[in-house]
């Protein structure tokens, strides 16, 4: 850790100057001192330091507290404050900009050496942390089902790519809206809407079980036949805090297996009548082999040849 490269923005000369004698003794890189916020942003800029230690107070149009609100956002580069004052008010000013320590004037060696690698293995957490939720973030985005998450109350906190497609609702337009408000869940067996209460009676410790087979609409998509999971999202006290809904698109077309016969690989059809021969040893006609088969309805009519064949004399008359 002794390689750092460290940026000192602090007007008081004579300070900078004992704070990077500190610095360099311990094994630390001094890279710069300066006086203003505007310099300090533009050699961020340039130089990526690994940490800036900034007083709170500078020269210039910028104090340290409006330097770091640029710092950190844009370049990722932790800050620690340099204070004479340690009072309330002034610590409470630089919380926003999420520091990472805070250093008292005047500065003692050990504790400033201690605040440092402090901050150091802080941030390198944090890092670790957002690499962390990205790739678990990107993960979720694409998996093959929709992902809704809500709180207790129904407020959606969270929905996937997939969860968009099926609903057809767009992330910035809902969320902290209720789910069920958007979107409506009714039993395809039964054409009954699932209750809206479902939250408060798991609330009470009821178990639901949703139907296999549900139709969601919104207002944008009407009668889309999905299967919907549930599963608790649990706090560390074991209170339930939220609901994840997996989503599934089903097929939309008919698939009655049970309906349906096999196919055999060779059909036995015969040659004069064409009755096709069933995986039951039983002879039927044509058409009613195939709609029990593939569950598709005939229409009976003439074609143009037959109609020229066995009419043509009715043309004539």
């Amino acid at each position: 850790m002794n390689n750092l490269k460290i940026l000192i923005v602090e007007d008081e000369v004579i300070s900078a100057m004992f704070l990077q004698e500190y610095l360099e003794r311990i094994g630390y890189e001094v890279i710069d001192t300066l006086s203003t916020g505007e310099e300090a942003i533009e050699l961020v800029e340039t130089h990526k330091p690994d940490l800036v230690l900034m007083d709170i107070m500078l020269k210039g149009n910028m104090t340290g507290i409006d330097t770091a609100k640029i710092i950190y956002p844009k370049y990722n580069i932790p800050i620690i404050y340099l204070t004479a004052y340690s009072d309330e008010d002034t610590i409470k000013k630089t919380k926003e900009t999420g520091p990472f320590g805070y250093l008292v004037k005047p500065i003692e060696e050990h504790t400033l050496k201690a605040t440092i690698e402090m901050a150091i293995n802080k941030h390198r957490e944090e890092n670790d942390l957002k690499k962390n939720n990205n790739w678990l973030t990107t993960l979720i985005e694409n998996v093959s089902d929709g992902l809704i998450s809500t709180d207790m109350n129904g407020l959606i906190r969270f929905i996937n790519n997939e969860a968009e497609k099926i609903t057809g609702l767009k992330k910035d337009n809902i969320i902290n809206k209720n789910f069920f408000d958007l979107i409506y869940l009714v039993d395809s067996s039964t054409n009954r809407p699932i209750e809206k209460n479902i939250l408060f009676l798991i609330k009470e410790g009821i178990e639901i079980k949703l139907p296999n087979k549900i139709n969601i609409s919104t207002s944008l998509v009407k009668n889309i036949p999905v299967h919907i999971g549930m599963s608790l999202i649990y706090a560390q006290n074991n209170d339930i805090y939220g609901i994840i809904f997996t989503i599934k698109k089903l097929d939309m077309q008919t698939n009655n297996t049970s309906q349906m016969l096999k196919i055999p690989d060779v059909l036995g059809i015969c040659s004069f009548c064409k009755k096709i021969k069933d995986d039951n040893g039983s002879w039927g006609q044509i058409e009613t082999f195939i709609q029990r088969t593939l569950n598709i309805r005939f229409s009976h009519c003439i074609c143009p040849e037959c109609t020229e064949k066995y009419y043509s004399d009715l043309k004539k008359d």
